[in-house]
């Protein structure tokens, strides 16, 4: 993926499970989640657990020379629809990464698995997240209430991208 590169959750060691959940637990990122809930390394630890079996997830860890960049994961994979949602956050240390990490979201999406659209949802004040999705060219799709939230859902479908 040019000069990033995607590590598997599941490939991943110890304390790069740490450095993940050090910034997902950061309260810049945390309070964009739906769980806003500090994460606990046993219960990431038991998730990633999970994803070695998975055919419906995949998250990795992005990696750009010796600095790492963010996270980006695809959930609800459906590949007879050829979908799915996706998630990402960068670095809390680092700036100027969410372009980088989006076009690494939308190549591995429409090249790598041959998926025909892609949802992102944000929360409603999210100006930030909302205005990076547009400029990829998504569009809004629905708005609903979450877990007490008003969430923004977007897609892309590939031919629009």
């Amino acid at each position: 993926m040019g000069d990033f590169q995607l590590i598997n959750f599941v490939d991943l060691e110890l304390s790069l499970h740490q450095l993940i959940l050090t910034w997902r637990n950061n309260k810049e990122i945390s309070k964009w989640m739906y769980s806003q809930d500090k994460i606990l390394i046993n219960d990431h630890l038991s998730f990633v657990k999970t994803l070695k079996e998975s055919q419906t997830k995949k998250y990795f860890l992005v990696k750009q020379a010796e600095k790492y960049i963010g996270v980006i994961d695809f959930t609800n994979m459906d590949m007879e629809k050829r979908t799915c949602d996706f998630g990402l956050y960068t670095n809390p240390e680092l700036k100027g990464f969410g372009k980088d990490l989006m076009s690494l979201i939308c190549k591995y999406s429409f090249e790598e698995l041959g998926l025909r659209k892609i949802f992102a949802e944000a929360f409603f004040d999210n100006e930030k997240a909302i205005k990076l999705y547009e400029s990829f060219n998504f569009k809004k799709v629905s708005t609903e209430n979450k877990n007490g939230q008003e969430i923004v859902r977007l897609e892309l479908k590939h031919e629009n991208r």
